[in-house]
C-alpha cells in the first residue's frame, strides 16, 4: 500500500511543525491525500477541515481517520477539490498513489468532482477566524490566490 515514509515524515520527523500552537485553531487543508496530515493537525489540537478530490485517496483518508477515534472528532473530511465554485473533471488515479491532478487529462479516465472556493469553505463551516491554510493542490493554488478570503488566515 503506502510507504511508511509518509507517516514517518509527518509524525516522527514533524515536517509540518513550524513552532506554532494549533490548540483549538481552525486549519483548512486542501489536498488531504490519505489523511495523515489532517490527523497530525488534529493531534496538535486543531479543528481540521480537509479536502481531497481523488476518490481513492479520499476513501483511504476516511479509513485512516476512522482508525483514530479520538482525533477523528476534530476532522471533517470532504471529497471536494479547492479552487473555484464549480464542477470539474478530475483524474481517476487507479493505483491510488497520490499525485492526481485536474490538469493533463487528455485521454485519461476522469470523474466529475465538486470544486469549492476558500470563501465557500469559510461560509459553509462558519469559520470567521481561520488560522492555517495548508495547500497542496497541484497547480490550483494559482486559482485561489485571487480569492480575497485567504486574507482571513493568519498563516498560509
Amino acid at each position: 500500500m503506502f510507504d511508511a515514509l509518509i507517516f514517518s515524515e509527518t509524525f516522527l520527523s514533524d515536517i509540518h511543525f513550524s513552532d506554532f500552537n494549533l490548540e483549538n485553531e481552525i486549519v483548512v487543508q486542501a489536498g488531504g491525500f490519505i489523511g495523515d496530515t489532517a490527523l497530525y493537525y488534529a493531534y496538535r489540537g486543531a479543528n481540521v477541515y480537509s479536502f481531497e478530490p481523488d476518490i481513492n485517496s479520499f476513501n483511504l483518508a476516511l479509513e485512516n481517520i476512522k482508525l483514530n477515534p479520538e482525533l477523528s472528532k476534530r476532522i471533517v473530511m470532504k471529497n471536494y477539490a479547492i479552487g473555484n465554485d464549480e464542477t470539474i473533471e478530475f483524474l481517476v488515479n487507479p493505483n491510488g498513489s497520490g499525485g492526481s491532478s485536474a490538469y493533463s487529462l487528455n485521454g485519461k479516465k476522469t470523474i466529475k468532482v465538486k470544486s469549492v472556493s476558500i470563501r465557500t469553505i469559510l461560509e459553509e463551516f462558519s469559520s470567521n477566524d481561520p488560522y492555517l491554510l495548508d495547500l497542496d493542490i497541484k497547480g490550483k493554488e494559482f486559482e485561489i490566490i485571487n480569492d480575497k478570503s485567504i486574507s482571513k488566515f493568519k498563516m498560509i
